[in-house]
């Protein structure tokens, strides 16, 4: 328990850095590559992962191509490969995407975007189309519901949304929208005065909104 989870690609990194350790435990979740009963491989890792001594690998479930490995790093036959002493299956990452949407608080915008980064993390780590648009689904979700809940709508406040939309990479229809009504508002605040000064509105509209 007090082991960190790894994701595969940060297992990757620390080979990079050479800061694995032999006689050293990690626990490392990635998908499947191959699977043998004395032998397993994860997708875009080079290194084996061997069972324990007398022990063979199960068969995975059924449609479960993600495992986590818990394992101490040892040299087996002059080379090092990571001795699993325990192994979990689960579900492939798109159906665990559903299950994890299931389970988070539909109101908490964080909560969204938490999502969204494991989503995106994994989407780009294996080039995953579906959970890229996973990805864009959970942070349109977090970005729409805190527009709902703005404590105070303005248009400082709606700019940011539309920065944080561009920064997500969401589509720009979504930025335009704030954009546009930010604009909006500053407009129907402008309308409350005598003598409206519209200079710096239009001089935002025409580097913001071009096409208006």
């Amino acid at each position: 328990a007090q082991t960190p989870l790894l994701f595969v690609e940060s297992y990757n990194k620390l080979l990079e850095m050479k800061k694995v350790a032999i006689n050293v435990d990690y626990r490392i979740e990635g998908r499947i590559s191959s699977k043998a009963p004395n032998r397993l491989t994860l997708q875009k890792c080079s290194k084996v992962f061997l069972p324990a001594q007398g022990e063979t690998f199960g068969k995975p479930p059924a449609k479960h191509g993600v495992v986590e490995i818990f394992g101490r790093l040892q040299v087996v036959d002059r080379k090092r490969g990571i001795v699993v002493s325990s192994i979990r299956f689960h579900s492939d990452d798109a159906i665990r995407y559903e299950l994890k949407k299931k389970a988070l608080r539909r109101d908490n915008s964080e909560d969204w975007f938490n999502l969204a980064k494991w989503a995106g993390k994994r989407a780009e780590f294996y080039e995953d189309k579906v959970l890229r648009e996973r990805t864009i689904e959970a942070n349109r979700r977090g970005i729409e519901l805190q527009r709902r809940t703005l404590p105070d709508v303005n248009a400082t406040t709606l700019l940011a949304l539309a920065k944080k939309a561009a920064d997500l990479k969401l589509p720009d229809s979504i930025r335009l929208q704030f954009v546009h009504e930010a604009h909006r508002t500053t407009w129907e605040e402008l309308q409350k005065t005598k003598r409206p000064d519209m200079k710096l509105l239009l001089d935002a509209l025409k580097q913001q909104l071009p096409g208006v």
